[in-house]
């Protein structure tokens, strides 16, 4: 059960990782724009 919860874990830590990416890639072309 841990590991199912240390898997949800990552994958949440990995989805909110590419979305800060992805906001930050926004505000960067915004920005430059």
């Amino acid at each position: 059960m841990a590991h199912g919860v240390a898997r949800v874990r990552q994958y949440g830590v990995d989805r909110l990782r590419q979305y800060g990416v992805d906001r930050m890639r926004q505000y960067g072309v915004a920005r430059v724009r």
